[in-house]
């Protein structure tokens, strides 16, 4: 008992230290922070003063301006209003004459007389000459003349707003809007939520980058089934995408139907595959916008069905091994790497690209994805159960670790690592701010917007730079496809309509490698010789999409052949 008090005040004590030692971190960066950024809030301060002041002074010379312009107009139209006064008040002169013969005639009950050159005055009734206009006329008082001046004036005025107006009236085009088929979800409840709609907007071509692609097959990844529970809302709603009906899938591959006038790496007709990052919106649907950085050219070896399997996990993966592991055919040789629930999309492609470059790989699946686990070259496969832990801990201890199935293993995957090596969550990071109410997240909001205002970078969507700059490692992968050093693996490929199987299939326990949603059939995009059944998938059991060395030989003799 004196022992395991021992203990527990010794985890204390750790802990303490622990904690002060953390805390005494945070302050010092927060300290370090305030000194940062008041150089940049003094700045802000200065630009704020010289814009109030800039805005002061563009307001007093409009003001300046504006008067100028005015009297110089006024002073234009003086003499036109003047002319324009006169010729009324002649005209006004006649009909006083008029009216005055007119009322004679009707007094004497005459018939009406030509018109004299000149006419005496008319004698009108009382009730009549209490009018202002006939008193003015009679009178011949200067009011008059000014009350005309100004109506010409508003009347002048009126024209002008009017013609003014009808010529810069615009009436809105009105359009047929076009919809597409798509998979999304309308609220963040789980993969109870996920749907084909038939009326998703069709997207078009914004900016001379773009691409318009005509998706043919996409693939479901874990980040898809995240997002399904909110993840990655908060940086969406902060970058302005909506919400609404959001289009899942991260990677598809494709047919490019239209390129912006700036892109000059694909043009119409080229099969391509792309992975798009989880802050936007998906892939699954038939029609797709993506930047030319983000697209590259399919393996010609694979099926559209297969290819869609790869972008997204391989610029993980890739990203994991080089950018965080430092792997490469050099220093990856001899290491110990394990990687945990090797059966996913990443951990496939982690798999392969770590025995290519000759580390000794130990692969840990379920009882499903053993098989696979060897065809793609695991050194070492490990089922798991419930003594894996113990299997793991009693073998040497690995360089890299990778964890593909996120911080709930992050404990027993120190455990297993070298104390000089690495262990690599490759699972969607989680991002708190989802989670955040109405007031924090408006507050995170603030601060992320100031953030981006002072450092100038993409906010949180820098983690998915691999997948933004894509189309560079997507090549280095299409190589290592053609070669036949990667495979992909495709374990079911379902119709669009029925997604919802298709999700419930890639959340299962059972599921190994990747998804696929098929939209179409695009057969006369198929390179000839390619028989789906063979190389995509089987209904039962997960296969490794490739071809032998035999068929390859064979298809390239007959796709480059002069």
């Amino acid at each position: 008992m004196d022992e395991i008090l021992l203990h527990i005040s010794q985890r204390l004590e750790a802990l303490q230290v622990l904690l002060s030692s953390t805390l005494s971190s945070s302050r010092s960066h927060l300290q370090e922070w305030a000194r940062q950024i008041a150089p940049c809030v003094a700045r802000l301060k200065e630009i704020f003063a010289s814009c109030v002041h800039q805005l002061g002074d563009t307001a007093a010379a409009f003001r300046e301006n504006a008067s100028t312009i005015f009297a110089r107009t006024w002073n234009n139209a003086s003499p036109i209003m003047a002319e324009l006064q006169e010729r009324l008040w002649l005209i006004l002169q006649w009909l006083k004459e008029v009216i005055a013969q007119f009322w004679d005639m009707i007094s004497q009950r005459s018939r009406l007389p030509s018109l004299p050159s000149s006419v005496s005055p008319p004698k009108i009734p009382d009730t009549v000459l209490q009018n202002g206009l006939f008193r003015a006329l009679k009178a011949n008082e200067t009011p008059f003349k000014d009350i005309m001046s100004q109506r010409s004036l508003g009347f002048a005025i009126g024209c002008v707003v009017g013609l003014t107006l009808g010529l810069n009236w615009r009436h809105k085009s009105l359009y047929s809007p076009v919809f597409m088929k798509a998979i999304s979800i309308s609220s963040a409840k789980g993969i109870e939520g996920v749907s084909m709609v038939d009326d998703s907007p069709s997207p078009v071509i914004l900016e001379a980058d773009q691409v318009l692609i005509e998706v043919v097959a996409s693939s479901i990844d874990p980040v898809d089934l995240a997002i399904c529970t909110g993840y990655g809302r908060a940086v969406r709603r902060l970058l302005g995408v909506s919400e609404q009906s959001l289009v899942l899938g991260r990677d598809c591959a494709g047919v490019v139907v239209e390129v912006g006038r700036g892109v000059a790496w694909v043009a119409r007709g080229d099969e391509v595959w792309l992975a798009v990052p989880p802050w936007r919106t998906g892939a699954m649907s038939e029609l797709v916008v993506a930047r030319e950085q983000q697209v590259a050219l399919k393996p010609k070896m694979l099926n559209f069905e297969a290819a869609a399997t790869v972008p997204y996990a391989a610029l993980v993966a890739w990203d994991a091994a080089v950018t965080q592991g430092g792997l490469s055919p050099q220093s990856a040789s001899g290491k110990r790497i394990l990687v945990r629930d090797a059966g996913s999309a990443v951990g496939c492609v982690l798999v392969q690209l770590c025995k290519l470059w000759g580390a000794h790989v130990t692969a840990v699946v379920s009882a499903r994805g053993k098989e696979v686990a060897r065809q793609i070259g695991a050194s070492e496969v490990l089922v798991a159960s419930i003594d894996l832990d113990m299997e793991i801990r009693s073998r040497p201890r690995y360089d890299i670790v990778f964890n593909t199935v996120g911080s709930s293993l992050n404990v027993l995957c120190h455990r297993a690592v070298d104390p000089d090596g690495k262990v690599i969550c490759t699972a969607p990071a989680a991002i708190p701010a989802d989670s955040y109410g109405f007031i924090f997240g408006s507050l995170y909001a603030l601060w992320a917007r100031l953030k981006y205002f002072l450092q100038g970078h993409d906010l949180m969507i820098k983690p998915w730079s691999p997948v933004n700059q894509g189309r560079t490692i997507l090549e280095q992968i299409r190589k290592l496809v053609e070669s036949g050093q990667l495979q992909p693996v495709v374990d079911r490929v379902f119709s669009a309509a029925d997604a919802e199987l298709a999700f419930q299939h890639a959340s299962s326990s059972t599921a190994v490698g990747k998804t696929v949603v098929h939209f179409r059939s695009q057969a006369k995009w198929h390179i000839p010789g390619w028989q789906p059944g063979k190389h995509t998938v089987s209904p039962y059991r997960p296969s490794v999409a490739m071809l032998s060395r035999s068929e390859q030989k064979s298809l390239l003799n007959r796709v480059f052949a002069p």
